[in-house]
């Protein structure tokens, strides 16, 4: 376009470098726009993943639970009383992060992971030690990030191991 007006109108000497810098512009626009859109993909698919996963471990988790407090019925009325405060308080803290969108700080997950210990603790009594190790540190994750970690560690380890085993968490 620029060399055939400056073919038709001599006086206009910097036009091919005013319409390659203008088609710059517009190409760094879109490419722009592109990368924001791609951005907010990623950030969707991101939350959808996680939302996948938080709805595959809970209805898992929870019959676990429930299974373990009815079988302590049996045993102990206090110790199925405990169990029921404590599930109570995984699922009001597990809610809480949930409700939050976006990543949560270690604390706060450590906090649900917690929970889930002692209930697992309860499900599995001697044969489940649990250790920690855990230095100051500040950063965010997903949330229920650990939760099948660990779940699946006792599961798949410790299930398996008529001794039992020791879970570490160590961060």
């Amino acid at each position: 376009l620029a060399s055939q007006l400056r073919a038709v109108n001599q006086h206009l000497p910097y036009l091919q470098m005013l319409v390659t810098f203008s088609a710059l512009i517009l190409n760094n626009y879109f490419n722009r726009d592109l990368y924001y859109r791609l951005q907010e993909q990623e950030k969707r698919l991101q939350e959808t993943r996680i939302q996948l996963m938080i709805s595959q471990i809970q209805p898992h988790f929870m019959c676990n639970v429930l299974n373990t407090i009815y079988s302590l019925c049996d045993v102990s009325v206090s110790r199925a009383q405990y169990a029921i405060d404590e599930f109570s308080q995984s699922l009001r803290v597990n809610l809480e992060v949930l409700d939050d969108p976006g990543l949560v700080p270690i604390d706060r997950e450590l906090e649900c992971l917690e929970h889930y210990l002692i209930l697992e603790k309860m499900r599995y009594g001697e044969d489940l030690t649990i250790t920690y190790d855990i230095s100051p540190c500040r950063f965010f994750l997903p949330p229920l990030t650990l939760q099948p970690i660990v779940e699946n560690a006792g599961r798949h380890c410790l299930g398996k191991k008529t001794e039992g085993g020791t879970v570490k968490i160590k961060v």
